[in-house]
């Protein structure tokens, strides 16, 4: 019975267990979610795009469940196209359909039916879901989510925060006041239109527009007269235009505004300082447009903030340089990624003490320009994925800083002769490069930088020129690791020390760069043909020591082309006594040059270098550390220091009337001082008057055992006068002990005279033994006696 019993059990729990198998959905897991809102605002009805990725294939019968959180507002019933449904492959071929029809929904759950999706989702497809301006959102500001799952899954899955914020409603349009060009005010103006009534009421040029704290929508900058001034009287970020805008009138001035939309310049003469610009649609911008085509005119951006990260949109410019003739100075970009800070297609750029900061993003892109020329010096560059990428005849990139950098630094897809000079490229992800050079990329110098903490420092993919990469700091005089460099790339000779400064100059016969380093190169060649660079050092940059020196420097030489002489000037508190080093890497050490002067009344230290016979030679300038060193003058015989000769320092045993003698340095005067303490206080022999010979007699006796000190020093007033600092050599001073006292012989003492002693005469002393035999031999007498007594009475 039991057995049957337990047959029957073990039919019932498989019948259950494989009805479970049909019936139950499986346990598949969905990728988190991600929603992204077509509006972020509170209240506001928006579309919603909701992405994720299946595990397991998900059939045409199953379902996909959305739920929202309850203070979402979900209709009660879809139209056709406002519910849409796309996949991507996975294991099988991409779905789309409109599902409206078939989405039910409850309170805030809306389940879409797949019956209208043409087939199944494949195993591990990418499923978008978008809901189409239907959605509200919620009315508080705060991050939400929402849960996701299909037929296939028993419980959902919640997707990443999305945040829903409060408008940004900012101020209403404040005060305009309008000046006249002697800067008296002759109206105001309020409201909306209160900037385009300002410059209706402009009556000629040089008018001041001053712009008070608040909103304003309305674009009228291009109607504004010749020399017009726009300037906020508060904050910059309370000044806010929100609107595209075009300044196309010359010499327009932009001060301290906030600009939310795009710009376009295209007027003469033009000047933007401590403005914002900020990024302000959903969609890729250009916050700034210089476009002056086809007239060559002349801009400046001053001390402006440029944010690109503040809305989404896949490739964002700050500025975008469409003509020649602008420059960009002192100011801040914020970039994410894929956007570009600077992007450049025009040449007379440059951009200098700027700074670059961003999570991904590029910093200045130059694309296809095979003329031109363009700068970009003395700025930061620091969590970008790539600082500059540069396609550029002639660039100049000097006195940058690159840290940080997610990929390659500095991309060289073409060039012709650019610098990459002076800079610090250091810490930048492992994986990259700091410099890489494309194929057929051109001439680049990367010469007098400081690449260091990079595991990867240069790769040349150019199978057509080798890179220079002369005269760089590594971080270590031996250069760089051989591990860190790719292709055909020239990295000797290396520097000793870091840079301080450079500057550079392609196809040239000189170079003056004073300002940036303290040297002037200047050569007798008919033309330039070569790179003349130099820089300059805050420290020693060699291994032997060459101080006190005015300054250390480099210069490099790459082609003197026709030249028999260069003159090379260095710069600094010179003097008369200044002279010209240079490092000898034969020698291991500084040698002056040969062929050098001073110009005091300039302020330059020079050397002339010929082909031959001078300390260097023009051959050797490929890279030439040199010094400036300024020997000081001797001092007067009087300030001369002196050597002690005797007694020697420390000496012991010293005669009680010494003579102190010390060296002659040819000085008139010598002052002499004993004392029995080392503050020379209450001396026994006092210091005047002085003594005219290196000697002095002590005329009396020292104390026995005693410590004394002395000192002498030259001087060159008078015997009896007191010496003056100006007047005195340094003191040397000495010390010494005396003998100790004799100790006199010790006395002789002769004893007194004693009686004679009588000696009593010798007694004979019998020895011991003799008694102890006598006392044995009577002993055996008595035993004899007694035995022959015994013997006689025994017998009968």
């Amino acid at each position: 019975m039991k057995k049957k019993i337990s047959r029957i059990m073990g039919v019932v729990l498989t019948a259950v267990l494989m009805l479970s198998l049909v019936t139950l959905p499986v346990a598949a897991t969905i990728s988190q979610p991600s929603v992204t809102l077509g509006d972020e605002t509170i209240s506001t009805t928006s579309d919603y795009t909701i992405l994720f990725q299946v595990t397991d294939e998900v059939p045409t019968t199953g379902n996909i469940v959305i739920e929202f959180p309850s203070e979402t507002t979900v209709p009660a019933s879809f139209l056709a196209a406002e519910v849409v449904v796309q996949t991507t492959a996975g294991f099988g071929t991409p779905r789309n359909a409109n599902l409206g029809l078939d989405a039910a929904v409850v309170d805030e759950t809306v389940t879409i039916a797949l019956t209208n999706l043409g087939g199944d989702i494949g195993e591990f497809a990418q499923v978008k879901v978008k809901f189409v301006g239907v959605i509200t959102n919620p009315d508080d500001p705060d991050d939400y989510t929402l849960t996701v799952k299909t037929s296939e899954e028993t419980t959902a899955v919640e997707s990443a925060p999305y945040t829903i914020e409060a408008p940004d409603v900012g101020g209403l349009p404040g005060i305009v006041q309008v000046y006249n060009p002697s800067v008296i005010m002759i109206t105001q103006k309020t409201g909306d239109n209160a900037i385009r009534d300002a410059i209706l009421a402009i009556t000629g040029d040089d008018f001041i527009i001053k712009i008070g704290p608040g909103k304003y929508s309305t674009d009228v900058f291009n109607t504004a007269n010749v020399g017009t001034t726009f300037m906020a009287t508060g904050a910059a970020d309370a000044t806010i235009i929100a609107l595209n805008v075009i300044i196309d009138t010359n010499e327009i001035t932009l001060d301290g505004l906030t600009f939310q939309g795009e710009m376009t310049v295209s007027g003469d003469d033009c000047t933007i300082t401590d403005c914002i610009f900020e990024k302000s649609a959903d969609a890729d911008e250009d916050l700034l447009v210089y476009d002056t085509t086809p007239i060559t005119y002349t801009c400046s951006i001053e001390n402006c903030t440029f944010d690109t990260t503040n809305e989404d949109g896949d490739e964002d410019r700050a500025i975008q340089v469409e003509d020649p003739g602008l420059s960009v100075s002192a100011c801040s970009f914020i970039v994410d990624e894929d956007d570009e800070a600077i992007c450049v297609e025009a040449d007379d750029f440059e951009a200098s003490d700027c700074e670059f900061t961003g999570s991904s993003g590029f910093g200045i892109a130059t694309h296809g320009l095979t003329t031109g020329e363009a700068t970009v010096k003395d700025s930061t560059f620091d969590g970008l994925e790539t600082a500059l990428i540069l396609d550029y005849e002639h660039f100049d990139f000097t006195g940058n800083t690159i840290t940080n950098c997610t990929g390659d630094a500095i991309i060289v897809t073409y060039t012709d002769g650019s610098f990459i000079i002076g800079n610090t490229i250091s810490d930048n992800d492992e994986d990259y490069y700091g410099v890489v050079v494309d194929d057929n990329a051109g001439e680049t110098y990367v010469i007098f930088n400081n690449i260091t903490g990079n595991e990867l420092n240069i790769d040349n993919n150019d199978t057509v020129d080798e890179l220079d990469a002369t005269n760089n700091w590594w971080g270590d005089a031996d250069g760089p690791d051989s591990d860190s460099i790719s292709g055909d790339v020239d990295t000797t000779p290396s520097l000793g020390g870091p840079v301080s400064a450079a500057k550079g100059d392609y196809g040239a016969n000189s170079l003056d760069a004073k300002t940036a380093t303290g040297v002037k190169i200047s050569s007798d060649a008919t033309a330039g043909t070569g790179v003349f660079a130099a820089a300059s050092y805050a420290d020693n940059p060699a291994t032997a020591t060459e101080d006190p020196a005015i300054g250390f420097f480099d210069v490099y030489i790459s082609d003197h082309g026709d030249a028999d002489t260069i003159t090379i000037r260095l710069y600094g508190d010179i003097t008369a006594d200044s002279k010209v080093m240079v490092w000898s890497t034969l020698e291991g050490a500084w040698v002056e040059a040969s062929d050098q002067g001073a110009n005091t009344f300039s302020g330059y230290a020079w050397c002339r270098v010929e082909e031959e016979d001078t300390v260097p030679l023009i051959e050797e300038l490929g890279g030439t550390a040199f010094a400036v060193v300024t020997a000081p003058p001797p001092p007067p015989s009087g300030q001369l220091p002196v050597e002690l000769v005797a007694p020697a320092a420390g000496i012991t045993g010293v005669q009680l009337s010494p003579t102190f003698a010390w060296s002659d340095v040819g000085t008139e005067f010598y002052e002499f001082q004993l004392s029995d303490n080392p503050y020379f206080a209450d001396p026994l022999v006092s210091d005047s008057p002085k003594l005219r010979a290196p000697y002095f007699d002590y005329p009396a006796d020292l104390e026995y055992s005693k410590t004394y000190f002395w000192r002498v020093r030259s001087s060159i007033s008078g015997a009896t006068s007191v010496c003056v600092d100006t007047e005195c050599g340094p003191w040397a001073m000495g010390l010494f002990t005396t003998m100790d006292e004799p100790v006199p012989p010790p006395e002789i003492i002769f004893p007194e005279p004693q009686p004679p002693v009588i000696i009593p005469p010798v007694q004979e002393i019998t020895p011991t033994w003799i008694y102890v035999i006598i006392g044995i031999g009577a002993l055996l007498v008595i035993a004899v006696i007694v035995l022959i007594v015994t013997t006689r009475r025994a017998t009968p």
